[in-house]
């Protein structure tokens, strides 16, 4: 077995065993490996004994947990991946793809010249396309990390028009809500798996997010139900909604 001793240089105030008497404190020392060795200063006197430890890195790579597969279709990058996180990501993809599916066909809708709210077609395809780019960010995460990535058919979109804009906005909402719980399965898997990186990832990241767009979507259903069906109303919402000044 081949066993690699290291020499660690530091102060000698983290030097265990350490008197503090001899040298003047921070001074630098060597510490050999081994089970039992000796600090040193420059001039070779023996301050004390010191600890140190033996790495190993062959009997490390012992464990299966380091084997790499010799399947040719197996991932050589899979470590502390568990068949489960990789499922909910897989489904939560194609949950992203299928809402950004039905946001596309909601700015197809507005951008007709018989409806012509140009704000909500620029809204809509605007959250279709962030939609579309966390599912992708999500692939790319999957491959990281060794898993594979299975998409699915998208959910269709409704055979009916959007013909009341209230509508629009609350499937809009709707939609997010299912997301955000589709982000805490994901949270949930990682942390069952013991999964540190990829439930940080999911709290810190998308569920923060979420939380923020669910607001935001609320606040306009909230106010597109007092506006009603009010044409002035429904333009100067969608001036706003488009980035433009009424």
């Amino acid at each position: 077995m081949l066993v690699l001793q290291a020499a660690v240089v530091g102060p000698i105030a983290a030097c265990k065993g350490w008197s503090g008497k001899g040298w003047a404190r921070g001074a630098p020392v060597v510490v050999v490996a081994g089970r039992r060795g000796r600090a040193q200063d420059a001039g070779g006197k023996v301050a004390g004994v010191a600890s140190a430890a033996v790495f190993e890195p062959m009997k490390e790579l012992e464990k299966d947990l380091f084997r790499l597969p010799q399947e040719s279709h197996a991932s050589l990058a899979r470590l502390n991946f568990t068949d489960s996180c990789e499922s909910s990501i897989n489904e939560l993809i194609n949950v992203l793809y299928s809402v950004s599916y039905l946001y596309h066909s909601l700015f197809a809708y507005f951008d007709r010249d018989n409806v012509a709210l140009l704000g909500f077609s620029h809204y809509f395809k605007e959250e279709s396309d962030q939609r579309r780019k966390r599912a992708e960010e999500l692939m790319m995460y999957q491959n990281k990390r060794g898993g594979r990535v299975g998409l699915k058919p998208v959910l269709s979109a409704p055979a009916v028009e959007f013909e009341e804009v209230v509508k629009s906005m609350e499937l809009a909402n709707s939609l997010e809500k299912l997301l955000t719980e589709k982000f805490y399965d994901l949270q949930r898997a990682a942390e069952k798996a013991g999964d540190k990186h990829l439930n940080h990832l999911v709290k810190s990241t998308y569920l923060a997010e979420q939380i923020e767009i669910v607001k935001r979507v609320s606040e306009y259903v909230a106010q597109l139900r007092r506006i009603g069906e009010d044409g002035h109303g429904i333009y100067y919402f969608d001036r706003v909604l488009g980035g433009h000044e009424a």
